[in-house]
């Protein structure tokens, strides 16, 4: 009798052809909703370090008053009072590496169900534009910090496991992400003496316990409190002007140059009292920036919400559905608020203004943004492009082979890189709510 079982040898294994991805990429970014249509400019590096001015008129013409008709002393008058914002680029990349092999053997759908080349340039533009994404959501708001690590246990041999702070927990992180590690206060650069391509890297996240796996530490020792930057922020950290920088409680120090404290008007509108989200706090901050632009219509603002934030907009509508419901009889109210399209994404009306889903923010905040006043600059073209030298137009290079004799090594390299910076041009028209109560179970994450 012929059994199945001595025939294995001989039959093939069969590989589901679809890939599944257990790593986290979201392709409705709050980046690209708020700079959909952004102005753009250009610019080069200058010797004064100017490279991009945005001029702001601070003070009107004019002296008004009273005057004495019968021969009365007119007196003088003044003009336009100016001031401007200065900004340069900031270039970003993500490096792809393949060996020959991994190329060649993957070429085929009879070699393989993954063909590493073809996957790899898919998935390119997307990664880098989430990193940039979390680039733009930095915690200090130019330094490129993404995390604060709570607790600190040793898994051993140069891996540790990180519980993250409950606020951004490991929403800014990405599995093979690489880290560069600082003490609670950015005084001690536990990273300093390790090459780029050897920093400590994510290996694995459990985001609803907040925790992810940190390993290649070698002599490292991270302790509870230190703070995770992107890789390259450098000793002093400095990364991209992103919305923390521009929606931020902080009324000293300067933006791009201009004193926060002399010039107060340039600051974001913010209401720090917290508590639960409601709708009054949003028309509140409406009005409130309604008022210091001296406008005479409501900002176009968008909010960017956290899931955190979300829930408990559905809460209070699910409450207003259990009174109504006990009191009338009616169609049933949607769980969350009204969902409102613009263009082809989704947003949550609440409060009279669109909410967004956004995964990099804070669970106790929402940061209203006015597309209008957001731009960029560049250096080389807008937004991810490959990189290629100047002088060859090449794009994909040869990996060195290791040896003082060593020829080229047997696979490829090419990048993704960025030459911009962003920018805001009036801050005094965004805002933001913070010290929000996140929900009280079920939002770990």
């Amino acid at each position: 009798m012929q059994d199945l079982t001595d025939l294995v040898n001989a039959n093939l294994e069969t590989v589901r052809k679809i890939l599944s991805y257990t790593y986290q990429m979201n392709s409705e970014l709050a980046i690209q909703r708020v700079m959909k249509g952004a102005e753009s400019n250009r610019i080069t590096k200058t010797t004064n370090g100017d490279d991009f001015r945005a001029p702001l008129v601070i003070a009107p013409a004019g002296l008004y008053g009273a005057f004495n008709p019968e021969g009365g002393n007119l007196g003088l008058g003044v003009g336009y009072t100016l001031a401007q914002l200065v900004q340069t680029y900031f270039a970003t990349k993500s490096g792809y590496q393949l060996t020959y092999a991994a190329v060649r053997g993957t070429e085929t759908d009879l070699q393989t169900r993954f063909n590493a080349w073809k996957e790899t340039m898919k998935g390119a533009v997307p990664f880098m534009a989430r990193m940039e994404n979390v680039g733009w959501h930095n915690l200090g708001g130019n330094n490129g910090q993404v995390g604060i690590v709570t607790t600190t246990t040793s898994v051993g041999g140069g891996t540790e496991t990180f519980t993250m702070d409950p606020e951004f927990g490991t929403r800014l992180f990405i599995e093979n992400q690489r880290v560069e590690i600082f003490n609670s206060n950015q005084s001690t650069y536990r990273t300093s003496t390790v090459s780029p391509d050897n920093l400590p890297y994510v290996q694995s996240i459990n985001r609803v316990a907040r925790q992810m796996v940190v390993t290649n530490l070698g002599s490292i020792v991270p302790a509870n409190g230190d703070t995770l930057f992107l890789q390259g922020c450098t000793s002093t950290p400095v990364w991209a002007d992103g919305l923390y920088y521009v929606n931020t409680t902080s009324t000293s120090g300067s933006y791009l140059r201009f004193s926060r404290t002399t010039y107060p008007s340039i600051n974001p509108t913010a209401i720090t009292s917290g508590g639960v989200l409601n709708p009054q706090q949003i028309l509140a901050l409406a009005f409130t920036i309604k008022i210091r632009g001296g406008n005479q219509q409501f900002p176009t603002l968008i909010g960017l919400a956290s899931p955190h934030q979300l829930a408990q907009m559905s809460a209070q509508v699910q409450a207003m559905q259990v009174y109504y419901r006990s009191q009338m009889t009616g169609p049933q109210i949607d769980p969350l608020p009204k969902q409102v399209s613009v263009g082809m994404d989704q947003g949550v009306l609440f409060g009279d203004i669109t909410h967004y889903e956004d995964d990099c923010q804070g669970y106790d905040r929402i940061d209203y943004c006015n597309p209008k006043t957001w731009g960029r600059v560049y250096l080389d073209h807008e937004g991810a492009d490959f990189y290629r030298d100047p002088g060859t137009n090449q794009m994909f290079f040869p990996m060195t082979a290791a040896g003082t004799n060593a020829g080229p090594a047997a696979g490829t390299l090419f990048y993704l890189e960025t030459t911009e910076n962003w920018i805001n041009t009036n801050p005094l028209l965004n805002g933001l709510i913070t010290g929000l109560v996140p929900p009280s179970q079920d939002y770990s994450f």
